[in-house]
């Protein structure tokens, strides 16, 4: 998952490439991470676009792109849920 940010991943498609129903993968998922897979795929996302803020030139809605959002504001709604800061507000 951490390689792949910009897939669309979903729990189903998760729970097939591991050969388990949904339910169950979820339920095996939270009991080893501690995190559901969606708050997961969501963390493993914003720390990629905090590296992307920090190191290159990209513009938020680049990188929101570039790390599976299709829509720079709920992007920038993600971000500052997990990281209390707006993209914009990085790299000032």
């Amino acid at each position: 998952m951490e390689n792949h940010f910009d897939d669309k991943m979903t729990v189903e498609s998760a729970a097939r490439s591991v050969n388990l129903n949904p339910y169950h993968f979820c339920k095996t998922f939270k009991k080893l991470t501690g995190r559901t897979f969606i708050d997961y795929v969501n963390l493993c996302r914003v720390n990629e676009a905090e590296r992307l803020l920090l190191e290159t030139d990209f513009t938020v809605t680049e990188i929101a792109g570039k790390v599976g959002c299709d829509n720079p504001n709920y992007f920038t709604k993600l971000y500052k849920q997990y990281k209390g800061i707006t993209p914009s507000g990085v790299r000032k």
